[in-house]
């Protein structure tokens, strides 16, 4: 139909819509016409308010460093569309995606999807055009009734558990548990890196009689004075391992996935040493030091934003933080900003001009009502932070957070100007 991958992208927003519409029986019909919901090799499926990509990618790498073909599925994206299809760490290319979307786009007929929907359908496509020796998925939204769900997981993954999108799951995190567990299958792992998980989970996985396999009981880890880590389960200890750019938490529930893995594919310890070394992930406390620190972080809700908090307190700043702050309007905006009240000197605030954007003088509202004092309010996130990059001394470290737009466009431009 189209030959151009940008033509593709703007028809599938065009078509599809972007609205969040739960379920899995219209996908289901489109997935079983080509039949995309089985597959050869172990599935991972990740779910979790938090850390799902770092998860991903921290698997990823280590699998990558065993010697594994891995496919990887995340979203959203931050600068480029075939940032969520990988295949052995690399981005999918735009003819893979052309062919993949021309197949589904055929398929769907007079089926209603949703954008996140479609390119699930493709992603899937793809992993089954290649011949893998594991997938890893990651849910887009709660877990039961994400387009993720149609395939089995051989393990489950549930990084964290807290309070956000409320209006599709819930708004304790008794109903968010509920929803996340819902990947789980009949007698297969559950990995839940959440140091308290609620009931629900634990519940289902009882119900399920799935083995459970959480942080802080059956594995841990701890930090050394050497600079090192250890990471123990109930049979198996790794120490003297090397700080990842990831969090500890995060890198913790890799490692018990990797070990039930085992029965699967074989990972010797020297990959999983390998691999903590090379994960990363764009935008999860991303530093650049150039002129001045830079620190681009996605957090956008209270965990993320408390999280983020410890990483700065950890890294104290000889002179002013100076935050860019750009956030979606139906967000916990009060309870990201605090965690890192204490921490910001300078505000700059910037509009996200999207339908579901909040303006900067919204936000400054929310920062007067908590004390704040300096405070500015720009048209965008990029002149936010071309007015603090103009602010900041050698001294001085500019914080961006709030949104994956937010940092999308500030990370655009760093990339571009420095």
């Amino acid at each position: 139909m189209y030959k151009n991958f940008h033509d593709w992208l703007y028809y599938i927003e065009k078509r599809y819509t972007c609205q969040i519409d739960l379920g899995l029986e219209r996908i289901r019909k489109v997935a079983d016409r080509l039949k995309l919901t089985s597959f050869s090799c172990p599935v991972v499926v990740v779910s979790g308010t938090n850390g799902k990509g770092s998860c991903i990618a921290c698997l990823e790498s280590i699998l990558s460093a065993a010697g594994h073909k891995v496919g990887s599925y995340t979203s959203p994206h931050l600068l480029r569309f075939n940032e969520r299809i990988h295949i052995n760490g690399e981005e999918i290319d735009d003819s893979s995606l052309c062919n993949a979307f021309a197949v589904v786009d055929r398929v769907c007929e007079d089926t209603r999807l949703t954008y996140f929907e479609f390119i699930t359908l493709a992603a899937l496509y793809i992993f089954q055009l290649n011949s893998l020796d594991i997938l890893l998925l990651e849910v887009g939204l709660g877990g039961r009734l994400d387009a993720i769900n149609l395939v089995d997981a051989d393990i489950a993954v549930i990084t964290t558990v807290s309070i956000d999108h409320v209006e599709y799951l819930g708004n304790d995190r008794e109903l968010i548990g509920y929803e996340k567990a819902g990947i789980m299958r009949s007698n297969k792992p559950l990995v839940c890196g959440d140091f308290k998980p609620p009931e629900s989970i634990i519940k289902h996985a009882k119900m399920l009689k799935s083995p459970l396999y959480r942080l802080g009981q059956e594995f841990n880890y701890s930090i050394a004075n050497d600079g090192c880590w250890q990471w123990c389960s109930e049979d198996t200890k790794l120490v003297n391992l090397p700080l990842p750019k990831l969090s500890l938490q995060t890198a913790a529930t890799s490692i018990m996935v990797i070990s039930l893995l085992q029965i699967y594919l074989p990972v010797i310890k020297d990959a999983v040493f390998c691999g903590l070394t090379k994960a990363f992930l764009p935008g999860r406390c991303q530093h650049f030091s150039c002129e001045r620190e830079i620190i681009l972080d996605v957090a956008h809700n209270p965990e993320a934003s408390a999280f983020l908090a410890n990483e700065l307190a950890s890294r104290p700043c000889e002179g002013y933080t100076l935050a860019v702050f750009g956030m979606l309007k139906d967000k916990d905006i009060l309870g990201t900003l605090q965690p890192l009240l204490h921490l910001v000197n300078v505000w700059y605030l910037g509009d996200l001009s999207i339908p579901r954007g909040s303006t900067a003088g919204h936000l400054m509202n929310y920062l007067r009502d908590l004390g704040q004092k300096r405070c500015y309010t720009f048209k965008s996130v990029v002149q936010a932070y071309n007015q603090a990059v103009a602010n900041c001394t050698k001294k001085d470290r500019i914080l961006v957070f709030g949104s994956f737009y937010t940092v999308a466009d500030i990370l655009n431009e760093v990339i571009n100007h420095g």
